[in-house]
């Protein structure tokens, strides 16, 4: 079933408390399988909290709302070449196509760029649900190293 009710936009300043909530939500899920399961697929970005913090350095966060309240993220950083992302929705809204909007959000974000249309993105390999939203979303697999997938899309 897909969601009606959800609209994505850059994350702005004024969603400082709505971003607070949603981290507290998303790592309040991840408590004891953070490391095994975590939806941040690129953890070395920091913590998700460091999203408000780099929010006007990294590179843009789009957010996907319910309302007020944050329900998932997608942050870009951007590389001459290609673009990281990384992507997290609350458990109770994923499978309800917002990852999906998320991506297309940054689809017409990467496709602006005169150059470096090409989307990365990483994965534990024991994480499926990722594994298959990728695949499912037209990213290709194309290294695995130790215990990571590594994934991506030309735009």
């Amino acid at each position: 079933m897909i969601i009606s009710n959800i609209r994505v936009e850059k994350l702005r300043l004024r969603d400082f408390i709505a971003m607070r909530d949603f981290i507290q939500a998303f790592m309040n899920e991840k408590s004891g399988k953070v490391s095994k399961a975590s939806n941040l697929l690129f953890p070395e970005f920091g913590a998700l909290s460091e999203i408000i913090n780099s929010y006007f350095g990294v590179g843009p966060c789009f957010v996907a709302k319910a309302g007020d309240k944050i329900v998932g993220f997608l942050e870009i950083m951007d590389l001459p070449y290609k673009s990281l992302i990384g992507i997290g929705v609350l458990e109770e809204f994923q499978s309800k196509g917002i990852g999906r909007l998320l991506l297309k959000k940054t689809d017409k974000y990467i496709k602006k760029r005169v150059f470096g249309r090409t989307m990365c993105a990483k994965t534990l390999g024991e994480n499926s649900r990722a594994n298959a939203f990728f695949q499912m979303n037209d990213f290709k697999k194309y290294k695995t190293k130790k215990q990571w997938n590594y994934w991506k899309k030309k735009v």
